[in-house]
C-alpha cells in the first residue's frame, strides 16, 4: 500500500510532464487570425484599437488608429463594429484585404494579411503542486 501512495506522485509528474510536452491540437474550423482588435471612433468610423506583436497585421505595419475603411470590399462603416470583427475571421492561410487610411497620408491603402492559426498557449515552466484534498480518514 506504502509502495503504491509513493508512485502516486510519480504518475501525476509523468502525465503532466506528458501534458506540458504536446501542444494542444486545435479543432477544425478553428478560425486564424490576422492580430488587430477593432474599435468605434466618431462619425461611426472603424479604427484599429490594438495590434499584436508577431501576427500578420504587426509584419504588415497596421498600426493602432489606422481608419478600416473596407474588409474585403464590403464598407466598414456599413458593417459596423461587430461586422467589421466577425469579417477579420475566417480559415487559417485565407487571405483578407483591409483598405485602410492613416492620418498624415493623402490616399488610402490596401494592406493584404494571411489568416494565422491560432496560436498555442505559452508554454509554463516549472511544475504546480497541486494539495492533496481528500478528505482524512
Amino acid at each position: 500500500m506504502r509502495a503504491a501512495l509513493r508512485a502516486a506522485p510519480l504518475l501525476a509528474l509523468t502525465a503532466l510532464a506528458a501534458c506540458l510536452a504536446a501542444p494542444p491540437a486545435y479543432a477544425p474550423g478553428t478560425p486564424g487570425i490576422v492580430g488587430l482588435a477593432l474599435g468605434a471612433a466618431p462619425g461611426g468610423r472603424i479604427v484599429v484599437a490594438s495590434v499584436h506583436p508577431r501576427t500578420p497585421a504587426a509584419r504588415a505595419d497596421v498600426r493602432v488608429g489606422d481608419e478600416v475603411v473596407a474588409i474585403d470590399g464590403a464598407s466598414a462603416r456599413a458593417l459596423g463594429l461587430i461586422g467589421a470583427s466577425n469579417r477579420l475571421a475566417g480559415a487559417p492561410g485565407s487571405h483578407l484585404r483591409l483598405f485602410l487610411r492613416r492620418a498624415g497620408r493623402r490616399r488610402p491603402f490596401t494592406v493584404r494579411l494571411r489568416r494565422a492559426p491560432p496560436s498555442p498557449p505559452p508554454a509554463r515552466r516549472g511544475i504546480d503542486i497541486i494539495p492533496d484534498r481528500r478528505p482524512a480518514r
